[in-house]
């Protein structure tokens, strides 16, 4: 999937320039595919960076596939409506106290921990991702050093990959 991508920018880049060609300047189409090289090499260092996240957390036991999704957690965070949970029977002789301290423990055991949440963000600073930052930063201070930068074509350009990859995750996700 990874590779399909990385394949359907680059036809959409080639797309691009083969349109944009005959009626840019040299500054013009080299300002194109600046932009849209770094900023696809952006994207597509994030998403792989957030693959290796998810694939991490999966391996350490993070996830449980057959938890309740999101919405049902905050509609019903107590789990009172599930009907496959096997719910406790709340008893007459049972006091209210006791019944809150059970729940406060239930609420601790899904905590996440600090440890988990620095971990997480450690994550984020993956080294692939911060390398495709610099070099977007770096192509754009030698686009402006050169005399080479074209904003409007510039800016606009940025998002392009992004709409690209909406696009394919779009049509890949109707194949599935």
């Amino acid at each position: 999937m990874f590779i399909r991508l990385i394949l359907f920018l680059i036809a959409v880049a080639l797309i691009c320039v083969g349109i944009l060609l005959p009626f840019s300047s040299k500054a013009q189409l080299i300002s194109f595919v600046t932009a849209y090289a770094s900023s696809a090499l952006v994207i597509l260092s994030t998403f792989k960076n957030y693959e290796n996240m998810v694939k991490s957390r999966l391996d350490a036991g993070a996830f449980d596939i057959d938890s309740r999704d999101t919405v049902d957690k905050i509609d019903d965070p107590f789990n009172l409506y599930d009907e496959n949970a096997q719910l406790t029977q709340i008893n007459e002789n049972r006091s209210i106290k006791d019944i809150i301290k059970e729940e406060k423990k239930l609420l601790k055991q899904n905590r996440r921990g600090v440890l988990n949440s620095f971990k997480d963000a450690v994550r984020a600073f993956n080294p692939l991702r911060l390398g495709a930052y610099a070099i977007f930063v770096l192509a754009l201070l030698t686009l402006i050093k050169s005399g080479n930068l074209d904003k409007l074509y510039y800016i606009p350009t940025l998002f392009l990959p992004n709409l690209t990859a909406v696009i394919y995750f779009t049509y890949y996700q109707k194949r599935l």
